[in-house]
């Protein structure tokens, strides 16, 4: 029987398309062979594992292998609770700004990766999972890739830049899925009277708070991250992004800041 009239998703991004041959999110063929042959090999619903779900696993992954190698660190405090080991965390590649002005600039990305205790992890996973599964079902997991890497990158430079202390975590990449929410609701909407988007501003606002609560802090990687989630909201709402174009910007970002 012919599945002709029925909805389905995209086997590019993975998206609801409904009925069309042409998905209206990526723009792929749905009717070409390579698609086709993508839909049938590796078809994605809900049983399979998102970008969102990865993320998070890799984060819990390291940071327990980093637990499990180096050991805890011996400094105490909630934040600190269940630290790995400080060298530990160097050789995985947490931000050190000696380190990176010395050519060592893959830090800038490794960085968002590590975490510098259990409630570290566990508060940028919490919302990591609520935010990056809102962005995956709407514009898919490349697409969502791509901003937390893009985010987290500009909450790395910022960090760079505004202390020569190390940092570790993905707070710069999960400030930036906030802004990048909130910005674009604000743009698709004209306001703030979404209930997601006054419910985000709820809990950015607490986590400012908290933010400034507690010692040891990396608000410059917060602000960083926030302003690039405002800025990657913008162009992927005003801006139709091709694979060739993504691509392309994301090298761009990459040169200029291992350029400098």
């Amino acid at each position: 029987m012919s599945d002709t009239g029925r909805p389905r998703l995209c086997p590019s991004c993975g998206k609801l398309m409904g009925v069309a041959r042409i998905c209206p999110y990526c723009g792929a063929d749905s009717g070409s062979l390579v698609n086709r042959v993508k839909a049938v090999i590796a078809p994605r619903g809900a049983d399979g594992i998102g970008i969102t779900q990865a993320l998070i696993i890799v984060n819990v992954f390291i940071y327990l292998t980093a637990i499990a190698v180096g050991g805890v660190s011996s400094h105490g405090g909630m934040f600190g609770f269940l630290a790995p080991d400080g060298v530990m965390l160097f050789r995985l590649g947490s931000l050190e700004p000696q380190a990176v002005m010395a050519g060592q600039w893959w830090r800038l990305y490794l960085m968002m990766f590590l975490h510098g205790g259990l409630l570290h992890l566990a508060f940028n996973c919490y919302i990591l999972s609520f935010c990056g599964r809102y962005l995956e079902e709407e514009m898919g997991g490349k697409l969502l890739f791509f901003v937390f890497i893009v985010t987290g990158l500009g909450g790395s430079v910022a960090s760079l830049l505004a202390s020569p202390a190390s940092s570790v975590g993905a707070s710069g990449a999960v400030y930036g899925l906030l802004g990048t929410i909130v910005t674009r609701r604000r743009l698709v909407d004209g306001d703030f009277r979404n209930p997601l988007t006054q419910q985000l501003l709820y809990l950015l606002g607490i986590n400012v708070v908290f933010g400034l609560a507690m010692p040891g802090i990396d608000h410059a990687a917060h602000g960083g991250g926030f302003v690039a989630g405002v800025l990657a909201a913008w162009v992927l709402t005003r801006i139709r992004l091709s694979r060739v174009g993504t691509a392309a910007l994301v090298f761009g970002m990459w040169f200029a800041i291992v350029s400098t």
